[in-house]
């Protein structure tokens, strides 16, 4: 079954990605100028708006937890987003504008590059 965003609401989607268990997508949408990170069900339903604001490439850490890019005056940094506390934790600090991310399937690594730069943060010393 083909699901065709424009049909379930209004705005354009970006960075569409399969939660680890297949069950949901995650995906920034771009709605009269409003950036928002979103989250719904595998089938289409259950549009749930999780960010709003200067956020951008949403990324799954895993089930619970999502990574996405925050605009800081210029300078993008990744923030670590729980969807059941609501709690944000940035966890990069560098001069590197984040223009993509990918995690290590245990979820325990975070490759963020940009700027022709890269930097590696192991994930558990920033879950203590």
């Amino acid at each position: 079954e083909q699901i065709i965003f424009g049909k379930n609401y209004d705005g354009t989607p970006y960075s569409p990605n399969f939660s680890k268990d297949g069950e949901k997508i995650l995906f920034s949408l771009h709605k009269h100028n409003k950036k928002q990170i979103c989250i719904m069900n595998s089938n289409g339903t259950n549009l749930e708006v999780m960010l709003e604001g200067n956020f951008s490439q949403p990324t799954w850490r895993n089930n619970n937890e999502i990574f996405v890019k925050k605009n800081l005056g210029g300078n993008g940094e990744i923030f670590l987003y729980n969807l059941k506390t609501k709690e944000q934790k940035r966890v990069s600090y560098n001069t590197i504008d984040e223009i993509s991310v990918s995690v290590s399937d245990n979820g325990n690594l975070l490759l963020i590059y940009g700027d022709r730069k890269a930097e590696l943060i192991d994930l558990t010393k920033i879950d203590k």
